[in-house]
């Protein structure tokens, strides 16, 4: 949100982020999947061995959804450099957001639909 941009909300919980991935056990195992929002859900495709992500965006908060089946949610092992590239540069991407609309629930609703195959948790930063 354009709140937690211009606090520094984001910037900390993407360099808190990126620094704990070291500590996630069984890194071969483990998937990921970012979302940011604003008033539109963005999601991050990710391919295995493409250097940065496409950004798909997802406007309609009041049916939200998943807009891919794959690469929304990918393995750290094999997109690590893929994935800390995304988490620097989200601060940059959205510094010019301004206060609006939140589709947190939005996300959070489309992010369950991302996990229904493998399950899996959902971290909120607000």
């Amino acid at each position: 949100t354009a709140h937690a941009i211009q606090s520094g909300v984001t910037t900390s919980a993407c360099e808190v982020i990126a620094r704990t991935l070291d500590s996630i056990p069984g890194q071969e195992h483990v998937t990921v999947g970012i979302a940011t929002v604003d008033s539109a859900i963005h999601f991050y495709h990710i391919k295995d061995g493409a250097e940065k992500p496409s950004m798909l965006i997802v406007p309609d908060v009041d049916d939200s959804y998943a807009p891919l089946q794959s690469g929304l949610v990918v393995s750290l092992a094999k997109n690590r450099e893929t994935i800390e590239h995304l988490l620097k540069t989200i601060p940059e991407t959205f510094a010019s957001a301004t206060p609006g609309a939140n589709a947190s629930t939005a996300a959070i609703k489309a992010g369950i639909e991302c996990l229904k195959a493998t399950g899996g948790k959902i971290m909120v930063f607000m």
